[in-house]
């Protein structure tokens, strides 16, 4: 059985690679630069250089690979709206039509839990609750309608799993702990109100478990699943683990979300979030993980004690603090889809 792996080189991706290797599952992954192709390659991945922007050059690069699993995507809520519809969107769709083409059996999507973020608490949700208003973020609005693209473009011929993860976090984040260091060392680090709201966080190393199981549990075929972790944290836990893990001082009690939402009318922002970071810190959230336990047999092994020294043995593996605030990943930009809107004029699958 041949695993066709996108984002194979990103936080969710690699986390993915990992797994399916332990596993001692064949793996092709699609990567972008030829920088990214040695570290593969030592793992024994087989790399495919290209990007989500033609249908007929990842119908190439899928091969004969009978699983798919989507991890690329863009999850910058400061990258353009249009850059996260082109990325999430679009290149989902093409994906999807490669897949169709090569007759892939399953197709997994990480999705994101901001797919149902509409700016109210999420209590005990589960996949059969339907959104009020559309999502408030570009993440999830992008991600909600990939999701839509996935569950009905090839309803008969694919198998669709779809993974809606909460908060992703880990050693290897380049994302949002790099934003959470800063603010700490700034000393603007603040948890939204009193933070003892219950937050929905899944580990990467617990979404990379559900997405191998995803595509291979015969059940899991045709459904969307939320991905919590096996324990729920409090706002104020998680934000001083991850300050703890990087030996920084803890966040103190901050502003509610009514002055996140006022301050985001100035294009302000306070506490050291953004204002989708906010709401996703702020909102009481949980989860019901019941569907992906019977049908995945997920399982959620990393706890949050155990991530955080994993963070910590990582930071100081690669340099401390200073390595990883370099290590930021930069705003995509506009430039990251003109070759695939060029591309989109000349060429579709049918």
């Amino acid at each position: 059985m041949l695993f066709f792996v996108t984002g194979a080189t990103g936080f969710v991706g690699s986390a993915i690679v990992d797994r399916l290797r332990s596993e001692g599952r064949r793996v092709v992954a699609l990567v972008r630069s030829e920088k990214d192709v040695p570290s593969l390659e030592e793992k024994g991945v087989e790399c495919k250089l290209g990007d989500l922007s033609s249908p007929r050059a990842l119908a190439e690069a899928i091969g004969g690979a009978s699983r798919i699993i989507h991890a690329a995507g863009i999850a910058d809520e400061r990258a353009p709206l249009e850059v996260h519809g082109w990325v999430n969107v679009a290149g989902t769709d093409n994906l999807l039509k490669a897949a169709h083409y090569q007759g892939v059996r399953r197709f997994v999507f990480i999705s994101s839990a901001d797919a149902t973020l509409d700016g109210t608490p999420r209590r005990g949700h589960n996949e059969n609750r339907g959104l009020s208003t559309r999502p408030i973020g570009k993440l999830g609005r992008t991600k909600k309608e990939a999701e839509e693209l996935v569950a009905t473009r090839f309803a008969r011929e694919i198998e669709t799993v779809i993974l809606r993860p909460g908060i992703v976090w880990g050693a290897g984040d380049r994302l949002f702990l790099p934003r959470i260091a800063r603010a700490a060392i700034e000393g603007r680090l603040r948890s939204i109100g009193d933070g003892k709201n219950f937050i929905a966080t899944t580990h990467v190393e617990n979404l990379a478990e559900a997405a191998v199981k995803g595509a291979l549990r015969e059940e899991a075929a045709f459904g969307i699943y939320y991905v919590p972790d096996p324990e729920m944290l409090t706002q104020r836990r998680f934000l001083t683990l991850l300050t703890s893990a990087l030996v920084l001082r803890p966040p103190k009690s901050g502003w509610g979300l009514g002055m996140h939402r006022m301050a985001r009318r100035f294009g302000r922002e306070l506490g050291g979030h953004g204002f989708i970071d906010a709401m996703r810190l702020g909102l009481s959230t949980s989860f019901d993980g019941s569907s992906a336990r019977s049908r995945l047999h997920y399982v959620g092994a990393v706890f949050a004690d155990e991530a955080a020294r994993e963070i910590e043995r990582w930071v100081n593996e690669i340099g401390g603090i200073d390595a990883l605030l370099a290590l930021e990943a930069q705003v995509p930009g506009l430039e990251l889809i003109e070759e695939q809107k060029k591309l989109a004029l000349s060429e579709e699958f049918r």
